[in-house]
């Protein structure tokens, strides 16, 4: 291996052109960086700004223990769940492991809280017993992911599974189709 000299230019164009390419390379990374940052702030922003709206329709849910019997009500609930669906699969699935740490962190906690309410608990039993495209193929993952974090939050207690009559109702008229 040979010294750079001092006389060859050669040399000096290789050393400049390193100095260059290593410039070069430190500025992608901090460029990549950044932009994962920004793209995180992004998509945690977004999914606050679509929980606003599924949550304008819960108000009724802190009152109810049970799954609403009137369909669109339903349907709010059932939302809810779709939405927290999205941001696990969001943060999880097509995310990397800083998107992982915002489920964990922050959106796992908000969707465990959201069972201590019967009307939510109820439409999660619904969705995770039915055949519901909730979820698809993550599904039974997702629903996985929910009971670990219950547990986990709850002393190693299961999601309490009691069913009021509609549930139960709903759940057998969706069996028979």
């Amino acid at each position: 291996m040979k010294l750079i000299s001092v006389f060859d230019p050669s040399d000096w164009v290789a050393l400049g052109s390193f100095v260059v390419a290593a410039a070069a390379l430190g500025l992608a990374l901090s460029t990549s960086r950044s932009n994962h940052r920004r793209a995180r702030a992004a998509l945690y922003l977004d999914l606050k700004a679509r929980f606003a709206n599924v949550y304008k329709d819960l108000a009724f849910v802190f009152t109810q223990s049970t799954l609403p019997k009137d369909a669109s009500d339903r349907l709010s609930v059932f939302a809810y769940w779709q939405h927290s669906f999205d941001e696990w699969y969001s943060t999880v699935k097509l995310g990397q492991r800083l998107e992982r740490d915002l489920w964990i962190d922050y959106f796992a906690p908000q969707v465990v809280d959201g069972l201590r309410h019967g009307a939510l608990r109820e439409a999660f039993i619904f969705l995770s017993t039915c055949k519901h495209e909730l979820g698809g193929k993550y599904k039974s993952e997702f629903y996985r992911e929910v009971e670990s974090i219950y547990k986990k939050y709850h002393d190693g207690h299961s999601i309490p599974n009691e069913r009021s009559s509609i549930l139960q109702e709903l759940i057998e008229k969706y069996q028979r189709q």
